[in-house]
């Protein structure tokens, strides 16, 4: 059993489960999850360099909004940026979206790079290239 912080958020009287993970076991609940939403809330530079297997670039708002817009509210959503800020915004925008469950990268991309994690090293012209826009 993993080690996890979990977080209760009550905003605008809307609940939100955060569960913050250790690069392992952010690895292991992604490889568990059905039909998971990765999201990677860096600047478009950074994501287009190097990202998480399968992540969608989501680092500005309208672009959140439009990849999750036909995404049912009970779909896991697993989010990461470089150092675990970022992600922290993130979450209260998902929250007013009325997601229900969100996995946090502890200490973000940095942490799972440094930790020797899986990358997808392709280099990017533009998120959009992944991001199916």
């Amino acid at each position: 059993m993993y080690c996890a912080k979990i977080l209760l958020l009550w905003i605008f009287t809307i609940a939100i489960v955060v569960i913050k993970l250790s690069p392992a076991d952010f690895y292991q609940e992604l490889q568990k999850a059905k039909n998971p939403v990765l999201l990677d809330v860096r600047v478009e530079e950074e994501f287009c360099k190097s990202r998480i297997a399968n992540a969608q670039w989501a680092g500005e708002k309208a672009v959140l909004e439009a990849l999750l817009a036909n995404v049912d509210n009970n779909t896991p959503i697993f989010i990461y940026c470089e150092r675990g800020i970022r992600t922290k915004e993130v979450i209260k925008l998902l929250a007013k979206m009325k997601y229900k469950k969100v996995y946090e990268l502890e200490s973000g991309f940095e942490n799972w790079v440094k930790q020797d994690f899986p990358l997808d090293k392709e280099l990017l012209k533009s998120a959009s290239l992944k991001s199916g826009f």
